[in-house]
């Protein structure tokens, strides 16, 4: 299995989804989409050298999975495991007030009927005050047991 480890560029300097300036800043989406883009090329890369392969690209996106940075992954070539996790479960971290899925793992297809998915985030952080968390994020959880 091949394992492609993420942690694209934050959100810090977006402004708030529901504030004053409308439609909100994001001026760092572009760069998460081209990283997203040159992630997907490298994945691509190891698919054709070997079509069979299993492929996982997972970690810190910052970014929904129906941004423009994970259309890149929305292809029948991918599964976001994130829609294995019950959906009142399906997020790790409190951004800007909402529950959001920043944290994704994504497996292509050609590996998705090779496994069975357990997936789970684990809420270790969200609802629990700042001063007390271990991270901003919570631990997205996958066990994949190889047929």
């Amino acid at each position: 299995m091949e394992v492609v480890g993420v942690h694209l560029v934050s959100n810090l300097a977006n402004t708030a989804e529901f504030g004053a300036i409308q439609p909100p800043s994001r001026p760092e989406e572009p760069k998460r989409i081209a990283q997203t883009q040159w992630i997907a090329s490298f994945a691509a890369e190891l698919q054709k050298d070997d079509p069979a392969a299993c492929i996982l690209v997972g970690g810190d996106f910052n970014d929904t999975p129906e941004s423009q940075a994970l259309a890149q992954f929305a292809s029948d070539h991918w599964m976001n495991l994130a829609s294995t996790v019950p959906a009142e479960s399906r997020y790790s971290i409190l951004y800007q007030g909402s529950a959001s899925l920043f944290d994704q793992m994504l497996l292509n297809r050609a590996c998705v009927s090779q496994v069975e998915i357990q997936s789970t985030v684990i809420h270790l952080n969200t609802g629990l005050p700042e001063s007390k968390q271990m991270s901003d994020h919570d631990p997205f959880l996958l066990e994949l047991t190889f047929k």
